[in-house]
């Protein structure tokens, strides 16, 4: 497919994806992320003879929220392998909300996957071992081909400040020997990785 064609490929997905924003709602619960524009989409598309291709408002920052749960869940396989990894997390669908504490709490002793809050908390009280929110910082920043990827305070803060779920699954975790690291210094961990600002536009 030339130029030509693939634009048009992205912009026919542009259209759709507009025409379902009216549908719904940035998340409420976390103030900071209820002020962003819902209206705010964008596209890069980066094919592997090297080209990109952009549409819409792929220069817009964002905070990269649950995305940071594939970052950090690699880093954990990089570090601790996958054995080991996966005695603390499973790998099937929970069938739940992603911050439900209803299957940790009666059907299992450990997260059932690493993309649901529980087990992304888990991750990030294993890589408090060997890595510092620094360290994570510049891998995520290499990852996306991003040297401008920083921590939002005003996110970080504002989901801090309204973790109370978080913060009861990250106990629950604790009391079941599933985290071995502080419970707040693994929910600082994960919370800060979930606030890193991104865009969809490769950097550079």
């Amino acid at each position: 497919m030339n130029r030509r064609g693939i634009m048009d490929v992205l912009e026919e997905a542009m259209e759709i994806g507009k025409s379902v924003i009216p549908e719904g709602n940035v998340s409420t619960y976390i103030p900071e992320i209820a002020k962003r524009d819902k209206h705010k989409l964008g596209i890069c598309l980066h094919t592997v003879d090297g080209c990109f291709y952009n549409i819409g408002d792929y220069e817009e920052r964002f905070t990269i929220q649950s995305i940071s749960k594939v970052i950090t869940l690699c880093k954990a396989l990089e570090e601790f392998g996958v054995k080991h990894v996966f005695e603390f997390v499973g790998m099937e669908p929970s069938g739940e909300a992603f911050n439900s504490l209803v299957e940790l709490d009666l059907k299992h002793n450990r997260p059932f996957n690493s993309m649901i809050n529980s087990g992304a908390i888990t991750i990030a009280s294993m890589l408090l071992e060997k890595c510092s929110f620094e360290d994570m910082v510049a891998c995520t920043q290499k990852v996306c081909l991003d040297d401008q990827i920083s921590l939002v305070m005003e996110s970080f803060q504002s989901e801090m400040a309204h973790c109370s779920r978080n913060r009861a699954i990250s106990y629950l975790l604790e009391s079941k020997g599933i985290i071995k690291a502080n419970v707040e210094d693994s929910l600082t961990f994960y919370t800060q990785m979930c606030s890193l600002t991104v865009f969809a536009k490769k950097s550079g």
